[in-house]
């Protein structure tokens, strides 16, 4: 399973029943207007990234733009396993 997937996984995880169950993101929602997520859905997703690569996402790298999009997103987890 690629990044992208995981990452579409643990949104929709997130999403629970606001998102039908065989959505499929095209990578440019806007997590935020697009998916109505809010600060706590956030957090708790970014918890979820953490446990699942393996990472740790630094305060200082919690900016806005890392929530755009599903596909920023998978970026910046590319990033933080390289």
């Amino acid at each position: 399973m690629s990044y992208y997937e995981v990452v579409c996984r643990l949104v929709k995880e997130e999403l629970e029943d606001r998102i039908e169950k065989d959505y499929i993101f095209s990578g440019e929602e806007n997590l935020v207007d697009d998916l109505q997520f809010d600060s706590i859905m956030i957090l708790q997703l970014i918890i979820k990234l953490e446990d699942e690569f393996q990472i740790t996402i630094e305060d200082d790298e919690l900016e806005p733009k890392l929530f755009e999009n599903v596909k920023i997103l998978t970026d910046f987890v590319n990033l933080k396993k390289a």
